[in-house]
């Protein structure tokens, strides 16, 4: 009796450390459009993560842009890091992933292959961006792929608006 006991136990632990590995590995879902990362919205302000997150999850800092400083959130999901900007979210965490299974270290191709032809700007920085272009007012769906370092093609970092 104590063998099979300990038998079904050893099955529960191999079966509950294979289920959370798997979990570990799961992708961690990014809509483009709603502006949601793993079903919360990222247009909230820090105050609103944290009540729908709980706290140490949501950790408020500053960033230099454009040499200005300005606020940013650091949003803690499943131990993977996503960033508020005062104007977007950006992430450069692989974990990250649309429900096409798109995300960093996918090719600019694969994006393309989506949403359509992406527009190079050097403005701010090398990017290439997507919009909607079933809305006239692009600014619902819009975002980036910083521009892969030389000799790449994959995405290194995406920023949404």
């Amino acid at each position: 009796m104590n063998q099979r006991r300990n038998f079904l136990l050893t099955i529960l632990v191999l079966l509950t450390e294979t289920t959370v590995a798997l979990a570990a590995e799961s992708p961690i879902r990014v809509d483009l459009r709603a502006g949601t990362v793993g079903g919360i919205s990222m247009r909230q302000d820090a105050k609103a993560l944290e009540a729908a997150l709980g706290r140490g999850r949501v950790k408020t800092t500053t960033e230099l842009l454009e040499g200005d400083p300005s606020p940013l959130i650091e949003v803690t999901l499943g131990g993977h890091v996503i960033f508020k900007h005062w104007n977007a979210f950006s992430f450069k965490d692989p974990a990250f992933r649309t429900s096409e299974g798109l995300g960093v270290g996918s090719t600019i191709a694969d994006f393309e292959r989506v949403y359509g032809p992406g527009h190079l700007s050097e403005e701010e920085g090398c990017a290439i961006h997507f919009f909607d272009k079933t809305k006239i007012d692009a600014a619902t769906f819009h975002f980036a792929i910083s521009c892969p370092k030389r000799g790449e093609k994959v995405a290194p970092e995406i920023w949404v608006w």
